[in-house]
């Protein structure tokens, strides 16, 4: 009885630490090969330089989510329920458009791309290998895939991976953190999952701009994810108003329309700051006179 109390008490002390949900560790150094690759010194500096600091290895589609998403599918049967593979091919799809800012020094961005190409492509390298990894093992394995080998491969996928301030990062928490363009705006990518889940969005489920290869994306997204997964949160980061805040331009924030006023926004860890959904015309969330928005239930 005394060494099944123990052996309780050391499981108990286990999954304490550990947790049901605890995140695999980086998949062959991807923590180190994102240091080498970022042409930013913050990546190395000490905590106590700055509240950007130390710097965080960010997804954009969260550990949280990606483990949620697989789950259920393993969950449905699998290939028998509905199929993981547009979530893979999404994950691992290079953003052309995505740019990563030095928070300490805030010049023209470093293109997302850049970085993985830097060091002879090890980043590009090992993003392509996870994607064929991932594919292989659903392909080859069903209906008994290997779902934590699959999480693990997707959590260190170098597409859905940069540097970013860990003081944004860890009040985006689970949600979706986007890398964004040049301009702050969403890429395309981004917008395909984005306008797809987010309901309250004023593009929600409007797809007429989104181009290929990512409409087939935002098609899977509403139809096969929204349909089938809960608790998860690619809708990112809720913003809410407030009636004291003014415009970039020093200008009171009057809306035309009040369903305007929420989710114009989404927090960015390696843009330092918020991220336009988009434009929009009617209101004064245009570029040069952007409202920033307080992020809620932080």
């Amino acid at each position: 009885m005394l060494a099944t109390m123990k052996l309780a008490a050391i499981f108990l002390i286990f999954f304490t630490i550990c947790g049901a949900n605890a995140r695999p560790s980086w998949y062959h150094g991807v923590n180190t090969k994102f240091k080498a690759a970022t042409p930013f010194p913050y990546t190395n500096y000490a905590m106590t330089y700055s509240p950007f600091l130390p710097a965080h290895l960010a997804h954009v589609v969260s550990w949280a989510d990606i483990e949620t998403i697989v789950d259920t599918w393993d969950a449905a049967g699998q290939q028998a329920g509905w199929d993981l593979r547009p979530f893979v091919m999404y994950l691992t799809e290079v953003d052309t458009q995505a740019c990563v800012f030095d928070p300490l020094n805030p010049i023209p961005c470093t293109l997302h791309t850049t970085i993985l190409n830097n060091n002879g492509g090890a980043l590009m390298n090992l993003n392509t290998a996870i994607r064929n990894d991932v594919i292989n093992e659903i392909n080859n394995n069903s209906p008994q895939c290997n779902t934590y080998y699959i999480k693990r491969l997707l959590n260190s996928a170098p597409a859905n991976l940069r540097y970013g301030s860990s003081e944004f990062n860890t009040q985006i928490l689970g949600w979706v953190d986007p890398m964004a363009d040049i301009n702050k705006l969403l890429t395309m990518k981004e917008k395909s999952m984005i306008y797809a889940t987010d309901a309250r969005c004023i593009h929600h489920n409007t797809f007429n701009f989104i181009t290929p290869p990512f409409l087939a994306y935002a098609n899977y997204f509403q139809n096969v994810i929204g349909g089938n997964v809960n608790n998860i949160h690619l809708e990112g980061t809720y913003f809410t108003s407030t009636p004291t805040i003014r415009t970039a331009a020093n200008q009171q924030f009057e809306p035309t329309n009040a369903a305007n006023t929420i989710d114009l926004y989404v927090l960015s860890s390696s843009q330092a700051g918020a991220c336009q959904l988009g434009q929009f015309p009617g209101d004064q969330n245009n570029l040069g006179d952007t409202i920033r928005y307080h992020v809620a239930n932080i």
